[in-house]
């Protein structure tokens, strides 16, 4: 490898990371890896920026090819091959498709500085406790976005909800709560959970299913509303609308607010969409969406934007040909 230079070691830097950043595929990053060695320590952490882990042969496909797919068991050797200490400094974002609690808990021990986590689908062992795993979260220092079930990683009745407090939750900004069916957990007080998460410092962005919107009461609805700019510090609140057989109910005082989104024909497929923001897309995730929608909106707040609140792209998923467009207004 060679060492001479003529730029700036600082413009240098700049150029071979944004290099690496827009690579199409891992081997672009490799190949930059090759130019220097200094240019490979500046390189190779982006090999480790982000994973997709678990196994879902559906969902890898929607994945960009720039983003390892990696299995527990090959992910838990190459943390034995780098270090923890070298996880903990790279890894910024992570999906985790169809694991257990316990590997799922040795990822995030590995990956303490991830600023972005997808949880998907977390598979309980029948003979793993029914019981939050909230030591897995704890150990994050920088958590940014989250998606999941905030109830699989607190135990949020022995901690009366309190969840603000929680030190790993301190820089939360943006969140979406998915709602599933947990073999033998009791079900948690939707209503109550909602108040909490409302209640985190650092957030300004928060999101959720249509078919979870409708299991709130209308106390929480009302909150949600009273939290969103400018009365509150909610910049954005967006429903998706997963599948075309939810009808979304959506009141008066949610539609005028202009930091209210719609997707009403969902976001796609799922994977695809985390990739994009996971890897630099220029079409970002639904977030980037929304915050685009939402400055249009802004702007346009003069106007009549009575029925602006609903994004109809990106498009539904292909061969679901339901009524997507029919929504409840109260």
């Amino acid at each position: 490898m060679a060492e001479s230079t003529i730029l700036p070691t600082e413009l240098e830097w700049y150029i071979f990371r944004l290099a690496a950043y827009n690579a199409s595929d891992l081997s672009g990053i490799r190949v930059l890896m090759q130019v220097a060695w200094r240019v490979k320590n500046w390189t190779e952490p982006l090999l480790y920026r982000v994973f997709a882990i678990g196994y879902s042969p559906a969902n890898a496909r929607y994945i960009a090819p720039s983003i390892p797919v990696l299995d527990f068991f090959a992910f838990t050797r190459l943390v034995q091959d780098k270090g923890p200490a070298w996880f903990a400094q790279t890894v910024e974002d992570l999906l985790l498709i169809n694991l257990h609690p316990g590997p799922t808990a040795e990822v995030l021990a590995a990956c303490t500085g991830v600023r972005r986590l997808t949880v998907s689908t977390l598979r309980p062992r029948r003979d793993d406790p029914a019981v939050p795993f909230e030591s897995a979260l704890a150990a994050l220092t920088r958590l940014e976005v989250f998606h999941g079930r905030l109830d699989h990683f607190f135990d949020v009745l022995a901690l009366g909800f309190h969840i603000a407090d929680q030190l790993c939750l301190a820089h939360l900004t943006h969140a979406e709560l998915v709602d599933t069916p947990s073999a033998g957990r009791p079900p948690v007080d939707r209503d109550r959970l909602w108040r909490a998460v409302l209640a985190l410092p650092s957030l300004t962005h928060l999101a959720c299913s249509t078919a979870h919107w409708a299991a709130l009461s209308a106390d929480s609805a009302d909150a949600v509303v009273a939290a969103l700019h400018p009365a509150g510090r909610l910049h954005a609140f967006v429903l998706i609308r997963y599948s075309p057989g939810t009808v979304p109910r959506v009141s008066a005082a949610l539609r005028q607010r202009a930091g209210f989104v719609l997707f009403i024909h969902g976001i796609g497929y799922w994977a695809q969409d985390w990739s994009n923001g996971a890897s630099l897309h220029e079409e970002g995730d639904f977030w980037t969406q929304a915050d685009e929608f939402i400055r249009k909106r802004t702007a346009a707040a003069g106007g009549d934007n009575g029925d602006t609140y609903a994004l109809h792209t990106p498009h539904p998923i292909p061969n679901l040909d339901q009524d997507w467009g029919k929504i409840i207004e109260s």
